[in-house]
């Protein structure tokens, strides 16, 4: 009765807001708070008396057990009869085993240890190691022959500046020569001079500056040597660094043009017969698991359950009989026939109604059975309550319009239902508890967004938000808003639920021209009108 109870107090929550004067309101803001989202989706159909149910097997087999006779009251939901499940059972445990072994193989050939596949990564693997060496063989190379060729432009240089200095020396030893030559060619003239000790003297310093001369140009002589050597080992150092950077350079090429080819033969084996493997192995599985969908169906087939509670009119089944699979029908005795043969087992039950509508594939989709209905017979006064006991699934195409069946079953007393009657219906198909939700007319949508306006400063400020399941009354606020703050509402005339409480500018109210109204979990919803300040 939770949903009677929530649409009643939506369809009379703004004749409560009538009683606060005659003032047109120009906003009214609600609190965010905590509630019960319920989604429904409206359906018309048409009363029928449910008077007979025909039953049957799902599923074909031998006869176990027969829990009922002729004439015994049975009751809704009752195991009537069953077959024995030894078989059916063995059958629902070799589709298992034939879906785990699909689902290993699948396992086993995604990653497989001994594949070409295998042998092929392991390649790209060795090709990408190899590279990566090779690179940093290059890369080092470079810095060595850097280094050494450095070191020999060094060295020649040192060179150099070796026979600058020893040019120097030898010309100054040629000059410090010379001028004792003179001397003693001045000292040592005629005999007379010839054998004194002045001339003797200049001669031995002639003699070791000659030696000196000497010597000065043999170290030359070695120092030219030294730089023609130096920069022939420059010459060479950098036909040496050429050659290893051409041979290093070289073997990286090679192994980019290994690598291409080797991630080539992988892609080539991945989508070839690797890939078809696993397309096999996964039709596989689909195929195992269309198996133990049938092979369940089969064993929950082996059940007979009866629809609805009454009395049993007929029973032709004998325990150790083969019983064949048929269909179940519940409805009217003109329309409950089960075929040319009779049913295994028939009920009655006078004085019960159900509802047959027709739903769009998008409204079948969204329902299941035991999904709540509140329905709304044509001139009634009263609504009645009702689940939904079956959801067709052939469609029926009438103008290009795709609709499937759906049957409704009515709970408790049937005092005002009619057959043939139309009735309007209601069913929840969501129900989400405890949410952060605000009224449905709060909410905003453009497009994929949705949005809230909220009052500030006495303007309307959009806001947005994210929602979750929306109802008839309220929506599932996900993100973007807190509990407690409030949010303006579009429609003055929607219903807000959960009015427990009035009031009036009158002795408590909060000041001219605003009116709040205990709402949802105790929040107060206010009115700002048109006299008053617009407060939020």
């Amino acid at each position: 009765m939770t949903a009677v109870i929530l649409l009643v107090a939506a369809a009379g929550t703004w004749a409560g807001l009538a009683l606060f004067g005659t003032s047109a309101p120009q906003y009214v803001t609600v609190p965010a708070g905590l509630g019960t989202v319920q989604q429904t989706t409206s359906l018309s159909g048409t009363i029928e008396p449910v008077t007979q149910a025909n039953l049957n097997f799902a599923t074909s087999g031998t006869v176990a057990a027969v829990g009922v006779t002729l004439g015994e009251k049975v009751h809704e939901g009752q195991v009537i009869a069953t077959l024995q499940t030894a078989q059916l059972s063995a059958q629902v445990d070799q589709a298992l085993s034939s879906l785990d072994g699909a689902q290993s193989t699948l396992k086993n050939d995604e990653s497989p240890s001994g594949s070409s596949v295998v042998a092929d990564e392991a390649a790209v693997s060795t090709a990408q190691s190899t590279l990566a060496d090779d690179q940093r063989a290059l890369s080092d190379a470079s810095t060595t022959n850097q280094m050494s060729l450095a070191s020999a432009r060094s060295a020649a240089q040192s060179a150099q500046t070796t026979i600058v200095d020893a040019t120097l020396q030898l010309q100054n030893d040629q000059s410090t020569l010379t001028a004792a030559q003179d001397k003693e060619s001045v000292d040592c003239q005629g005999d007379a001079l010839a054998g004194s000790s002045t001339c003797a003297s200049d001669e031995s310093a002639v003699t070791s500056d000659r030696s000196q001369f000497t010597s000065d140009e043999n170290a030359l002589t070695n120092d030219q040597s030294q730089v023609v050597s130096d920069e022939n080992n420059v010459t060479t150092t950098q036909l040496h660094n050429t050659e290893t950077i051409q041979q290093d350079e070289h073997q990286v090429t090679v192994d980019l043009a290994l690598l291409s080819s080797d991630r080539a033969t992988l892609s080539t084996a991945r989508n070839s017969t690797y890939g078809d493997q696993l397309a096999s192995d996964r039709a596989t599985v689909a195929s195992a698991e269309s198996s133990l969908e049938t092979a369940q169906q089969g064993l929950a087939g082996a059940q007979i359950i009866s629809p609805i509670s009454g009395t049993v009119i007929a029973v032709n089944l004998t325990v150790g009989a083969s019983a064949s699979a048929g269909a179940s029908t519940v409805g009217s005795p003109s329309s409950s026939s089960s075929g040319p043969s009779s049913p295994a087992i028939e009920v009655v039950s006078p004085g019960t109604f159900e509802v047959q509508a027709t739903a769009s594939d998008a409204q079948v989709s969204k329902m299941k059975v035991g999904d709540q209905v509140v329905i709304t017979p044509s001139g009634a006064t009263s609504i009645d309550i009702g689940t939904v006991t079956q959801v067709g699934t052939i469609a029926t195409v009438s103008s290009g319009v795709v609709t499937f069946p759906v049957t409704i079953g009515v709970k408790g007393t049937t005092t005002g239902l009619y057959e043939g009657a139309s009735a309007q219906l209601s069913i929840f198909v969501l129900q989400v508890k405890n949410v952060l939700t605000v009224p449905s007319s709060a909410v905003h949508t453009l497009g994929p967004k949705s949005f809230v306006y909220l009052l500030v400063n006495g303007k309307e400020v959009g806001h947005p938000v994210k929602v979750g399941a929306v109802g008839g009354t309220l929506t599932q606020i996900t993100s973007g808003l807190t509990r407690g703050q409030r949010v303006v509402l579009a429609d003055l005339s929607a219903g807000v639920p959960g009015i427990t409480s009035t009031g009036n500018n009158a002795g408590f109210g909060p000041g001219p021209g605003v009116t709040r109204i205990i709402g949802p979990g105790g929040g107060t919803i206010t009115v700002h009108s048109s006299s008053g300040p617009k407060q939020g």
